[in-house]
């Protein structure tokens, strides 16, 4: 197992989110106008520059609840932590949680509901919110060796923690997919297969035609025009596929993603993830990481979580 797959893939989202959070709910059209090309702060939250969001703070939740073995509970448990006393952010404080987490966090810690009752699962709850915590799930499956169905089945039970929609789940299996081509050969060939195998793994799956364009046509050659970045898993997930298939370096690939507007920091968080894999973090530009806060502490946990998992 290569050393740095867990560090290249979390500092590569991290870096990611932290650059897309000030920006977070902006237009394309006033990024066309006022593009990121670098680290900033103050903006849609009042946070200094390198601050990562909620996406970063669930992925780390994850990553220390699960060095041992997959425990929904203690999962849930970090995730009630970082929502209710500000652990697991840069500053302290929780500034970002979407509706859907919300409620399934309140559905764990007050109606003291199972794990995986947690989730909703009607028509407003198929944003990206179990989309954008999954990378540590996938890394587990991979060092532990898994195979397919136990990995699906981890997947699909993760995602039900906060969102039970089966498109929800699917977007998370395809993402899976993509990262487990990309971690036996980091390129972006391997991420056209991992899309390949999935119209195929994915084929009688009921939520497959939502991901069609995805799936069955070369998505990178569409317009920028015809790409969406909103919060739906299934904008965030052709967005930031989109972004690492048409570009070339992971700088490149990260501010093609914030600069797409909306939901800036996950879309980017995302695409960061797969671009770090390709390109390694010695690829990722120095500046933004002696910016990133607590970078000290991100690599400590990605440090521990390889140690744990040998």
């Amino acid at each position: 197992m290569k050393k740095s797959l867990v560090q290249n893939s979390v500092m590569g989202f991290a870096v990611a989110d932290a650059l897309g959070v000030p920006v977070e709910g902006k237009s394309r059209e006033y990024l066309q106008k006022n593009p990121v090309c670098s680290m900033i702060g103050y903006g849609t939250y009042g946070v200094p520059a390198g601050s990562w969001s909620d996406d970063t703070s669930m992925v780390i939740a994850t990553l220390e609840a699960i060095m041992i073995k997959i425990d929904y509970d203690l999962i849930m448990k970090n995730f009630c932590d970082w929502r209710m006393k500000g652990s697991y952010t840069p500053c302290g404080v929780t500034f970002d949680c979407g509706n859907t987490i919300n409620t399934a966090i309140y559905n764990y810690h007050y109606n003291q509901c199972e794990p995986l009752q947690c989730g909703e699962s009607h028509e407003n709850s198929i944003g990206n919110g179990s989309l954008m915590r999954m990378l540590p799930i996938v890394l587990y499956e991979l060092y532990h060796k898994m195979d397919f169905y136990d990995r699906m089945k981890e997947i699909s039970n993760c995602s039900c923690l906060t969102h039970s929609h089966p498109r929800a789940i699917l977007a998370c299996k395809i993402y899976a997919m993509v990262l487990f081509e990309l971690f036996k050969s980091p390129s972006l060939k391997a991420v056209r297969r991992g899309l390949k195998k999935s119209a195929r793994l994915f084929k009688f799956e009921e939520e497959l035609p939502a991901f069609e364009r995805l799936l069955f046509s070369r998505i990178e050659m569409l317009d920028v025009g015809l790409i969406e970045s909103s919060g739906y898993a299934v904008h965030t997930l052709e967005a930031a596929v989109w972004c690492v298939l048409s570009s070339k370096s992971y700088k490149e690939t990260v501010l093609k993603a914030v600069n797409l507007g909306r939901d800036t920091d996950t879309v980017a968080a995302i695409a960061g993830s797969m671009a770090g894999i390709i390109y390694g973090m010695k690829n990722i530009p120095i500046e933004w990481l002696d910016t990133l806060i607590k970078k000290d502490y991100l690599l400590d946990v990605c440090k521990r979580t390889e140690l744990s998992w040998k």
